[in-house]
């Protein structure tokens, strides 16, 4: 009997000793190791070369086509929400993801090849951006599922992303969703004053837009989120230089502020 009772608190013991460690190993995951990088992954299509794939109403993407380029935005100041923008030599496009903390996944400058095949190139804004089947017609595409991500976008390796200097003048769709740098501009001394965005009515104005110019009169459009970590503050009343992902709805060229630290307008007005 005494045997009996023992073999039964052993077989105890040992399960609360099973739950106990998958209690802690489920409370305390393991620290995400570091990404197995493959930097020799060749890519079948630049950019661009994807880009002229599309056909208006969507076009599915039925061949095995890669596309690499460095990441040119980050959402954690949330001026960017479910989107990642990669550029190559040739040109940019916005993807279109249903996930956040993208930034931390791949951050800013890393390299990434985007695995196409099964995915949607659509537009919108007259822009092509590649994104999933959507489950509505009146939409060309909609946003990869969560669960895709990790298998259609995979991190080559971490670095820096060089923007294009350009002038307001030089700004063409042909740079679209990629990282640019215009220097001597100031915001418009009617908005000086004014914040970026309208943080306290979100709702209302999701978005809101601001006006830069440059010395020769030439002005481009700011947009910024109102749910941007940055948008309640006060437009920058001096000059300088603005680095941001240029953007175009129709021919209008628009700026989306990444990082609040790369609007530089830090001199004298002029």
């Amino acid at each position: 009997m005494n045997n009996i009772k023992n073999g039964v608190n052993t077989i105890l013991i040992a399960l609360c000793a099973v739950f106990t460690f998958a209690s802690c190993d489920y409370n305390n995951p393991d620290e995400p190791s570091m990404p197995d990088y493959s930097p020799d992954i060749k890519r079948t299509h630049s950019i661009t070369e994807l880009k002229k794939l599309y056909k208006t109403g969507g076009t599915v993407i039925k061949d095995a086509v890669i596309i690499k380029g460095k990441v040119s935005t980050d959402d954690i100041e949330g001026n960017f929400y479910k989107s990642l923008s990669i550029q190559d030599e040739t040109g940019g496009i916005e993807i279109k993801l249903a996930g956040s903390n993208l930034g931390r996944l791949y951050p800013q400058g890393s390299t990434v090849v985007v695995y196409c095949k099964g995915l949607v190139l659509g537009q919108y804004g007259n822009q092509i951006n590649l994104g999933y089947k959507a489950a509505e017609e009146r939409y060309e595409n909609a946003f990869i599922p969560e669960f895709q991500i990790p298998q259609t976008l995979k991190l080559m390796g971490l670095g820096k992303v060089s923007p294009r200097i350009l002038t307001i003048d030089q700004l063409d769709k042909k740079y679209a969703n990629t990282l640019v740098t215009i220097p001597e501009v100031q915001f418009v001394k009617s908005e000086l004053g004014q914040t970026y965005a309208d943080a306290a009515n979100k709702e209302a104005n999701k978005a809101i837009n601001r006006t830069l110019i440059d010395k020769a009169g030439k002005t481009v459009i700011v947009r910024t989120s109102s749910y941007a970590r940055f948008a309640g503050k006060r437009l920058p009343g001096g000059s300088g230089s603005i680095t941001a992902l240029l953007s175009y709805f129709g021919n209008t060229a628009q700026l989306y502020i990444v990082y609040e630290k790369d609007v530089e307008l830090n001199e004298p007005r002029f």
